[in-house]
């Protein structure tokens, strides 16, 4: 048969129905070549067609492992006419959709179907696919060929009133690249760490940061955990912290940080911004809101905030949840305060963002008198030369004047030239 010919026997088929025509008959001519696959799937199979074809095996291919994954090849129609149930037989085509094996079987023009099938699910049925995106991890599959970002922002919006499968899906597009995946600058920084780039247009992160009460640990936990494997692809130095900031926040203060707080964004490190903006936002709805429960916030602060990595960029987020409830952290903000004094070489990495001084200005009553005495003579002798009298002078201007003696507001004044703030 020529293509009309075929065009015409699959018109035929099509109009007298699935049970008219045998299971062979029916493979031999939709499976020709191309052109009739393309026409049978792509503009005339309907509804009725989905039972008969999934029980007969005609859908096994979206199923196989691709044959090249190094690049996206659309060749697969039966996947166009999913595309086309997904609103008509959402359930059924979900139900499919589940019975795929991404990590056994990974085929790259199925999952950025399947992404964009799920653009058209209604809630309950997203819901449903969201876990298995997460558990099957289809972002790690598809990696780079990824580009379905504005998409997930309509997944979010889809599921605003299910804070569970919102988790499960912000798990899902959080997903961040292995050591060895990453590609790195001359310098060590990492290009990208997420597996999606541009996350800032998902949504995921004003949906974590905004989620319902009841459900903001568990997003609390999945931001922490994204940031803490984030964090971690730094390369390791041997000065005052552990890992040295692939992504540097050197502009950021996590006492007024803000999802989204910056209007235009420039690289990857603004997702980084992001998500550390998220995981400030949700600890001050769990711990700030917390401090009378004690047990609870230290529960809180051991499962999400003491994982983050020794970094500088984590010491500055702590200095902010420390903050939060000065009563509860007192022990803590005591040693923050006081480790200044134990790298001399590099008091400027402690205490040199906004946050060392806004916690001391809130902690600092905390301190016994004992304390509080000690702390400011080491702060007169350490930055007594001339090079690092304005450290000490902008440090001790941060605590509140009422707790500080005349006499050491006499001393100061006598080192640094100039009457505390």
């Amino acid at each position: 048969m020529n293509q009309l010919e075929l065009h015409n026997r699959i018109d035929q088929i099509v109009a007298d129905g699935p049970e008219a025509t045998s299971t062979d008959e029916v493979r031999a001519v939709v499976n020709t070549n191309y052109d009739s696959r393309r026409y049978f799937y792509h503009a005339r199979a309907d509804e009725k067609w989905f039972d008969w074809l999934r029980d007969n095996g005609f859908f096994d291919t979206i199923k196989q492992k691709g044959e090249d994954l190094t690049q996206i090849r659309y060749k697969t129609p039966e996947l166009e006419y999913l595309e086309r149930m997904a609103e008509k037989e959402p359930k059924k085509v979900v139900d499919f959709m589940l019975t795929y094996d991404a990590k056994s079987n990974p085929n790259l023009e199925t999952i950025d179907r399947f992404l964009w099938v799920c653009t058209k699910l209604p809630a309950e049925e997203l819901a449903r696919v969201a876990v298995k995106m997460r558990d099957d991890e289809w972002m790690k599959v598809i990696g780079k060929f990824n580009r379905w970002t504005f998409g997930y922002k309509e997944m979010f919006e889809t599921l605003k009133n299910d804070d569970g499968a919102s988790l499960a899906l912000a798990e899902a597009v959080l997903s961040v690249r292995g050591a060895d995946e990453v590609e790195r600058t001359s310098f060590g920084s990492v290009e990208n760490p997420f597996r999606l780039t541009d996350l800032h247009y998902s949504g995921v992160f004003e949906r974590l940061a905004n989620i319902g009460k009841s459900s903001a640990e568990r997003a609390l936990v999945v931001a922490a955990k994204t940031l803490k494997e984030v964090i971690s692809l730094g390369e390791r130095e041997d000065g005052v912290f552990d890992i040295g900031d692939t992504f540097p926040l050197f502009d950021v203060d996590f006492f007024e940080l803000e999802v989204g707080s910056e209007r235009y964004r420039y690289s990857s490190r603004d997702d980084v911004r992001d998500l550390a903006a998220v995981v400030k936002t949700l600890s001050q709805k769990l711990i700030g809101s917390s401090c009378d429960n004690q047990a609870e916030v230290r529960r809180i602060h051991h499962n999400c905030i003491v994982p983050l990595p020794n970094a500088r960029s984590m010491w500055r987020l702590r200095l902010f949840i420390w903050s939060l409830c000065p009563q509860v952290f007192n022990n803590e903000l005591e040693h923050a305060f006081f480790r200044v004094f134990k790298s001399e070489k590099h008091h400027y990495l402690i205490a040199g963002g906004p946050e060392y001084k806004r916690a001391l200005k809130i902690g600092f009553r905390t301190l016994s008198d004992i304390r509080r005495r000690e702390y400011v003579q080491k702060i007169l002798e350490t930055f007594k030369q001339k090079d690092d009298a304005p450290y000490g002078y902008r440090i001790l201007s941060s605590i509140p004047s009422e707790l500080l003696t005349d006499d050491e507001k006499t001393k100061a004044r006598e080192a640094y030239g100039r009457v505390l703030d």
